[in-house]
């Protein structure tokens, strides 16, 4: 069934044609903001300048999509540890560099 579902949801973008999410797209909206923020943010308000969205639900889905993202990150970056990095394949050295270079500009 959901494969089906997408399938057309697929081929009708191929098509040109917008599929009608109803409010699905502002959840999606919000979903997409979280990882790639200032795209989704641009696209979906240019959707919105054709009437092809709801501007409200768009600001509103984009702004807590970013926010979250951004919230995540901060989260990260502050209860993060070093050794989650190291564990990704980044050397010490490169680690102690890029500190240094933060301190540097960050006081």
């Amino acid at each position: 069934m959901l494969t089906v579902y997408l399938n057309s949801f697929w081929t009708q973008l191929q098509s040109g044609q917008f599929p009608e999410l109803g409010l699905w797209t502002y959840a999606l909206i919000a979903l997409l903001a979280i990882f790639e923020g200032p795209v989704v943010t641009l696209v979906s308000a240019a959707a919105a300048s054709t009437g092809a969205l709801d501007p409200l639900l768009v600001f509103v889905s984009a702004a807590s999509g970013n926010l979250t993202g951004d919230s995540c990150w901060h989260c990260l970056g502050r209860f993060g540890k070093p050794e989650w990095i190291l564990r990704l394949g980044v050397r010490a050295h490169q680690l102690e560099h890029f500190k240094d270079k933060v301190y540097e500009r960050a006081p």
